[in-house]
């Protein structure tokens, strides 16, 4: 069989798919970065170069060796979940510092807070949160323990302090999208108030808690933490129970008539009065 635009070159057989091996890393060996709004291809693939050179800059300050790879891309959002890979034993020693130098430097730029972080470090943070306009209208940085958000008109810097999310106990409710598997214990979750990724984290031995919820509206009960200004919620962490719901029926929303009264409507003794009579 030959090439029909090169007659002169066959065609070599098609050598099949090539597998690599699988690694999606724990909790504390991911970060998650989340843009905002109706995000571009594009931006989101800038996002994720800017990234790469984030990561690969923070392991480099730690003196680690370690190859990033995805872990999980949630569909309906642009959400990109990364797992580092340590390359030896001193790098995976080094990982866990790795991540909690990313939080430690997004709170940074986010809130203002002191951070001894490099200045390198800091302007390729400044970079992934200058993709805001165009369509992204917030960022987000997140780890196990931590996550900090920058929305549009915000001026990011660690300068200046600005407000953080509130930590209260409490619950969230809505459908889980996507379930994070291979021991990373974490699931996606879109709350019904908002339509908004909410990350939640379960500890060690809660798998069960999940069984069968993928697709399922429930109810998360944590520690939630919320965005001050819009109250919103942004992660779940310290899950202590998730609840499954019955879906509703079809024609539920029929329970609802009469609820709210319409303009210059009689009242409801009246119209029952009314059918009364009628009889």
């Amino acid at each position: 069989m030959t090439d029909p635009t090169f007659p002169s070159r066959p065609l070599k057989p098609w050598p099949g798919p090539v597998t690599a091996s699988e690694y999606r890393g724990d909790v504390e060996d991911t970060v998650t970065l989340a843009l905002g709004g109706s995000v571009p291809l594009r931006g989101f693939a800038v996002a994720l170069d800017r990234l790469t050179k984030l990561l690969h800059e923070l392991a480099s300050d730690a003196g680690a060796h370690v190859d990033w790879v995805i872990a999980g891309l949630d569909y309906s959002s642009a959400v990109a979940t990364v797992a580092g890979r340590p390359l030896d034993t001193a790098s995976e020693e080094l990982l866990p510092r790795v991540v909690s130098d990313f939080g430690e430097a997004a709170e940074a730029v986010a809130y203002g807070r002191s951070t001894t972080t490099s200045q390198r470090t800091m302007e390729l943070l400044l970079d992934i949160t200058g993709l805001i306009g165009d369509g992204v209208d917030e960022v987000r940085f997140e780890t196990a323990e931590k996550e900090a958000v920058v929305r549009a008109g915000d001026q990011p810097s660690h300068a200046t302090t600005k407000p953080e999310p509130s930590k209260d106990r409490g619950t969230v409710i809505g459908r889980v999208q996507i379930l994070h598997g291979r021991g990373q214990l974490r699931f996606t979750l879109y709350d019904l108030a908002h339509d908004r990724a909410v990350s939640c984290w379960l500890s060690s031995g809660q798998e069960e808690l999940m069984r069968g919820a993928w697709g399922h509206l429930v109810e998360v009960e944590g520690l939630v933490s919320r965005d001050r200004a819009t109250n919103t919620p942004l992660s779940v962490r310290q899950v202590t129970d998730v609840r499954m719901f019955d879906e509703p029926a079809a024609d539920a929303w029929l329970s609802a008539r009469g609820a709210v009264k319409a303009p210059n409507a009689p009242p409801a003794e009246e119209v029952i009065r009314q059918g009364r009579d009628a009889w």
